[in-house]
């Protein structure tokens, strides 16, 4: 009961920690069967989902916008195999007042695990590695960038933007 209890009450100080300072939560354990719609969901799942931060609704062709936290819109990449298998361009909704560290929130919510930017500020990458994906600096057309990224072609990392000391800057 002791051992129980300790357990119970480590687990308790880990998630008030994760909500009291914003961050990330990874949940590991035995072996466990999805059932019904989530089921569905995990064998949709792709390899990989590429988000690459644009500065209008036009896709592939567009330009990767240069600062991650002013871009309009997100392309969503998903990739099975090294191959694309479907793409899709999101409004990014923070972009009228919340810099990089609300976009990043917001991108996440499409599951993305690997993220293409011109440049980014030091909050949004320590965010981006607090939740595990990968970020890569990139300019020229979105398609190039992620075609660079499957043949590993596009190293990692971004220089960090020093408009705004590299800080999250919220309005």
């Amino acid at each position: 009961r002791q051992t129980f209890g300790n357990i119970i009450n480590a687990a308790h100080a880990k998630i008030a920690d994760v909500l009291a300072h914003g961050k990330a939560l990874k949940i590991e354990g035995g072996v466990c069967q999805l059932e019904g719609e989530q089921a569905e969901s995990k064998k949709r799942r792709p390899e990989m989902r590429i988000g690459v931060v644009l500065g209008d609704a036009g896709g592939l062709e567009s330009e990767v916008c240069s600062h991650f936290g002013q871009c309009s819109h997100f392309l969503i990449v998903e990739v099975e195999g090294q191959r694309v298998v479907k793409s899709r361009v999101v409004p990014n909704g923070t972009q009228h007042g919340g810099g990089g560290c609300q976009a990043v929130g917001e991108i996440l919510k499409h599951g993305v695990t690997h993220v293409i930017a011109g440049g980014m500020g030091m909050g949004a990458q320590q965010k981006f590695a607090q939740a595990g994906v990968n970020i890569f600096g990139f300019s020229g057309k979105a398609k190039d960038g992620v075609a660079k990224l499957l043949s590993s072609a596009l190293p990692g990392g971004i220089d960090p933007c020093q408009d705004h000391g590299g800080d999250c800057h919220h309005g």
